[in-house]
C-alpha cells in the first residue's frame, strides 16, 4: 500500500515538474526566437569597397571600386524608389565622421540593382547629399579603423525609413 502512495506522490511531483519544464522551454523559445529574427526588410544591400582603402574617399570616385547590390524581396509590391545611406563611423568611439545620401533609384521584385559602374560613389559627395561631415576635412578622413554602414532608406518618406538592414564594412584607412 505505502509503494502506490510513494507512486501516486512521485507521478504527481513528475507532472508538476514536467509542465514547469514546458512552460520555461516555451517562454525561453519565443524570446530567443524574437531576438534572433527581428524585423524582416523587404529590401536587401550588399556593399563593399575594394582595397587599397585611402584617407581620402573621394578617391574611390570613379574608379568602380565601390560596388553596391540592392535587392527587392517584398515580391507583393511593384517597386520601391529608394536612397542608399552612407555613414562612416570611427570604429573605436563610434562617432559618425561622414554620413550622406544617394541620389532617388529604383528597385522592383526580382532584378537586382547593381551599381558598381553608376556612379552611385560619387552621389555621396554632391553637396545637397552630405547629410553631415564632422572631421570630413578637404576630402580626407586621419588614418584610422573605420565601419562603412549603407542601408537603403524608402525615398517616398522624408524621414528616412531604414528598408534594409545596415550592410556594414570595415576598412582600415591609410594615407
Amino acid at each position: 500500500m505505502e509503494t502506490s502512495k510513494n507512486i501516486l506522490k512521485n507521478s504527481c511531483l513528475f507532472r508538476i515538474v514536467m509542465r514547469i519544464m514546458v512552460l520555461v522551454a516555451l517562454l525561453g523559445h519565443s524570446s530567443v526566437a524574437n531576438s534572433q529574427y527581428g524585423v524582416t526588410y523587404p529590401v536587401d544591400i550588399n556593399a563593399m569597397l575594394t582595397p587599397p582603402y585611402g584617407t581620402c574617399l573621394t578617391d574611390y570616385v570613379g574608379t568602380n571600386r565601390f560596388q553596391c547590390n540592392v535587392l527587392m524581396r517584398d515580391m507583393h509590391a511593384t517597386g520601391y524608389k529608394f536612397r542608399i545611406l552612407m555613414t562612416v563611423k570611427d570604429m573605436a568611439s563610434g562617432r559618425v565622421m561622414f554620413s550622406a545620401q544617394s541620389d532617388q533609384h529604383t528597385v522592383t521584385p526580382g532584378k537586382p540593382v547593381y551599381m558598381a559602374e553608376t556612379g552611385v560613389f560619387s552621389e555621396f559627395f554632391k553637396a545637397g547629399n552630405i547629410l553631415s561631415s564632422t572631421a570630413y576635412r578637404d576630402g580626407c578622413l586621419n588614418e584610422g579603423a573605420y565601419n562603412f554602414v549603407f542601408q537603403v532608406v524608402d525615398d517616398n518618406d522624408k524621414r528616412r525609413i531604414p528598408i534594409s538592414k545596415e550592410c556594414v564594412f570595415p576598412a582600415r584607412l591609410q594615407a
